[in-house]
């Protein structure tokens, strides 16, 4: 059976949060979407998008060229009736404040979730067959893919480190982490050795080398240079971190 969340973060841009509000009433599921800036405490409600299904895939960005935000949601629906599956895009933009329905050239064969928003583009993890990162360009609305970085390393998750796409691997040598950025090439930034249960890439590097990094039930401060970390005071059964600016871009503007 799966579990209901009541609130899903879609995505973090510009101090803008994308908040997807999850509710049962008796056998069927209500999903709204809210803009929310927690610098300001305001929010506003998006349109109800028309198609039926629930949000299986996910991101939050925004179009530098044309000061726009935009919010794609990939909605699965299941005809029980006829025994097949529909897979639907839409696309929100703060430009004509409604909903689109998007192309889809096939199935994705992308992992669950949220899509890493960098350099105007979201990016998914594939699964399957095809590996590497499927992204999809915010400006162009179009799909594509690139590869990851290494060959024999293990499972690669997608995140976002000093506004760049990083990716963050298991290495079995190491008993630790690989994390690669994506600069004119991928670039290898750092090695974190002796941390075996993280949950997404590093959140920020500083400027002596220390590395903020979620390790599922706490957050720690790795030294890069003696190979050390400190736990931070906050600790809880799963943490979900985003770094966030200040901003004060009004949702009810978007």
């Amino acid at each position: 059976m799966a579990i209901l969340l009541p609130y899903q973060n879609l995505g973090c841009c510009n101090g803008l949060f994308c908040v997807l509000k999850n509710s049962r009433k008796r056998a069927e599921i209500f999903q709204e979407i809210y803009l929310w800036n927690p610098s300001t405490r305001t929010s506003k409600k998006l349109p109800v998008i028309s198609s039926p299904g629930y949000v299986r895939n996910y991101g939050f960005g925004w179009v530098e060229s044309s000061d726009e935000y935009k919010v794609f949601v990939l909605l699965f629906h299941y005809d029980y009736y006829r025994g097949i599956g529909n897979w639907v895009g839409k696309v929100y933009s703060s430009k004509t404040k409604s909903w689109k329905t998007i192309e889809l050239s096939g199935y994705l064969r992308v992992s669950w979730g949220r899509g890493v928003f960098a350099g105007g583009k979201l990016y998914w993890k594939n699964y399957g067959d095809k590996e590497g990162i499927t992204f999809w360009d915010l400006k162009s609305e179009v799909f594509g893919g690139i590869e990851l970085p290494f060959d024999r390393e293990g499972y690669g998750i997608v995140g976002v480190l000093g506004g760049l796409l990083c990716v963050l691997c298991f290495n079995d040598e190491i008993r630790g982490y690989r994390v690669w950025v994506m600069k004119e090439s991928w670039e290898k930034v750092v090695t974190l050795s002796h941390l075996l249960e993280l949950l997404q890439p590093p959140l920020v590097k500083g400027l002596n080398g220390d590395i903020l990094v979620n390790c599922g039930s706490t957050v720690v401060v790795y030294d890069c240079r003696d190979n050390v970390f400190c736990n931070l005071e906050y600790r809880s059964f799963s943490l979900s971190c985003h770094v966030c600016v200040e901003s004060l871009v009004s949702p009810k503007d978007l």
